[in-house]
């Protein structure tokens, strides 16, 4: 992102947003991380899914997720809550990690269950999706594959819900006329540009640009 987008995301209070590709529970996404460049070139790591958390709260559309705990898993592993901890439990499905909620005496009715990711500057696990588990039931969360949506959006933060509704992707590479201009942003009331999806195991997507004219990000580096 070169010194003219920088520009534009401070001048409409806008940050670089990435998410996850595929939705949670309610249809909805989680942000993943949040930020605004400093320098022309960044390098983003998207760290897999590492942690199981619980957090004793249900979650809706431009919700922050508060985890109440977390402890490491493994994809194709099974687990339990069980109110206060989270135990291994069994072997689950290839792709997937379960958990299964044997609630004690009093229990909340039911919690939210997700994975989450050491992000490498953050000092607390930031959930990357989110699901509904009632008590006695198991629930199969699904490991994101490696794909992330990169937008940029204003009035957002790492760990909130964004139905993916709201999301529109960016169609073609057409240039757009004029530029991006700056606009007064009504508080609380989130603004969303077009996503990029990105391939992480896809060479020719490793890098992508911020384009002022599409007010989007683009594959390849910026030109020049």
């Amino acid at each position: 992102m070169d010194v003219e987008g920088r520009r534009f995301l401070l001048s409409t209070a806008q940050s670089v947003v990435i998410t996850s590709a595929e939705p949670s529970d309610a249809d909805t996404v989680v942000i993943r991380d949040a930020f605004v460049p400093i320098a022309d070139d960044s390098t983003v790591t998207v760290e897999p899914a590492s942690l199981l958390y619980i957090s004793q709260r249900l979650h809706g559309a431009f919700d922050s997720i508060k985890i109440t705990l977390s402890a490491p898993a493994q994809a194709g592993q099974g687990y339990e809550f069980t109110g206060n901890a989270v135990v291994g439990a069994s072997t689950s499905l290839p792709g997937y990690i379960s958990v299964y909620y044997d609630a004690p005496a009093n229990a909340d009715m039911a919690v939210t269950v997700g994975l989450a990711t050491k992000a490498q500057d953050a000092s607390e696990p930031q959930p990357i999706n989110h699901y509904i588990l009632q008590r006695f039931e198991t629930r199969a969360i699904p490991v994101p594959g490696p794909c992330i949506l990169i937008f940029i959006a204003g009035g957002v933060r790492i760990g909130e819900t964004l139905p993916i509704s709201l999301l529109r992707p960016l169609k073609g590479a057409q240039a757009a006329s004029g530029e991006a201009l700056a606009v007064p942003r009504s508080s609380g009331v989130p603004m969303l540009s077009r996503y990029l999806r990105v391939d992480l195991t896809a060479s020719e997507q490793a890098v992508v640009h911020f384009d002022t004219r599409l007010n989007a990000f683009q594959y390849g580096p910026q030109p020049h």
